[in-house]
């Protein structure tokens, strides 16, 4: 018997999120990327928790992760894109460490193909449209990194059956 594909689309990031999807398209799993607060100098800062995303690619069957490929954009500052680019790694290390394939794509590609601009409240819509039974999971506008951690697996799933048909 084959085992079950099970994709996973992540938006890396202390306030991104990672979801994993079946080969039909229904979501298994959406959660916010796990956080914790960490005290840099004087201040709390919320970072990746790296065992909390362990946790949640562990042992759970996922058969290929899709993250989306971050780089340093003008305006967001050296520190942002330091902080951005760290979260990324670990992620990327992780998902290594549990050897699963994984295939990084830049934004403009994956919301080019699912018909999205760059407002992120046009991922949020087409998430809703898309999963309306989960709809409650995107409602809110801090829930965007939900909505394109769908999405990005979504495009995966997209992206995978394209090669098989090829």
């Amino acid at each position: 018997m084959m085992a079950e594909v099970l994709v996973c689309g992540i938006d890396p990031g202390s306030r991104g999120a990672i979801a994993i999807m079946r080969a039909d398209g229904s979501l298994v799993t959406v959660a916010d990327m796990p956080a914790i607060e960490q005290l840099v100098g004087k201040t709390k800062r919320t970072r990746i928790s790296p065992a909390g995303v362990a946790t949640l690619l562990e042992g759970c069957g996922v058969t290929h992760v899709f993250m989306e490929h971050v780089q340093a954009v003008p305006g967001n500052g050296s520190l942002g894109s330091f902080v951005l680019g760290n979260a990324s790694g670990v992620v990327e290390g992780i998902v290594a460490a549990l050897k699963i394939p994984m295939t990084l794509v830049r934004p403009t590609k994956w919301k080019k193909a699912m018909c999205l601009t760059a407002d992120k409240g046009t991922s949020r819509a087409r998430a809703m449209m898309l999963w309306p039974s989960e709809a409650c999971r995107f409602a809110r506008v801090k829930d965007d990194g939900r909505a394109e951690a769908c999405l990005i697996a979504q495009y995966g799933l997209n992206s995978m059956r394209a090669q098989v048909a090829a």
